[in-house]
């Protein structure tokens, strides 16, 4: 009788794990970020391509194709994400805070709101995107192009933008903090 228990108390506890295990792959992003490995980013690559409520930080990116994804929510804390190309993404909410993108391609991207704080962000392209309240404290923008892009109330506080591209020319940028006087 002791055995036949044991036997079935194991199989429940397979049972649970299995069942554990496919309820943590399905929490809603509201739950808190749950990290991936690199085998998981391209089954999401071949297939839903969402991200949404991931947690990213500081895995190496670099040079991957991630254009027409949700990062929703999303944290890529200290991720290397140099030349990555995420255009038409959906980056709202996405805290990259130490992040390098050097040479990325962000046009036409939404990061409203977003943390970019002391994040590398050299030569990226930023055409088109929105950057309504996103915040860019300390990140490096040197040489970042942002023709055509929507910086309403962004906040640059503590930020050069002197070597930045098409910045004087951006959407709504009399509601961005930080910035000089024109």
């Amino acid at each position: 009788m002791l055995n036949a228990r044991s036997s079935l108390s194991g199989s429940i506890c397979a049972l649970c794990i299995a069942v554990l295990s496919v309820m943590c792959a399905v929490i809603p992003a509201t739950a808190g970020a749950v990290s991936v490995t690199m085998e998981e980013i391209r089954l999401i690559l071949s297939t839903t391509r969402d991200f949404s409520g991931k947690d990213l930080s500081s895995l190496d990116l670099s040079g991957m194709d991630l254009s027409k994804s949700s990062f929703h929510k999303a944290i890529l804390v200290k991720a290397n994400l140099k030349g990555v190309n995420l255009s038409d993404s959906n980056l709202e909410d996405t805290d990259l805070t130490g992040a390098n993108l050097t040479g990325a391609n962000l046009s036409n991207v939404s990061l409203c709101p977003s943390l970019l704080r002391n994040t590398v962000l050299v030569n990226v392209n930023f055409r088109n995107a929105n950057f309504g309240s996103a915040i860019f404290a300390g990140a490096d923008l040197t040489g970042a192009d942002f023709l055509e892009a929507d910086i309403h109330e962004a906040d640059f506080t503590g930020t050069d933008t002197s070597k930045t591209k098409n910045l004087d020319t951006a959407a709504h940028r009399d509601t961005a903090i930080g910035l000089p006087k024109q």
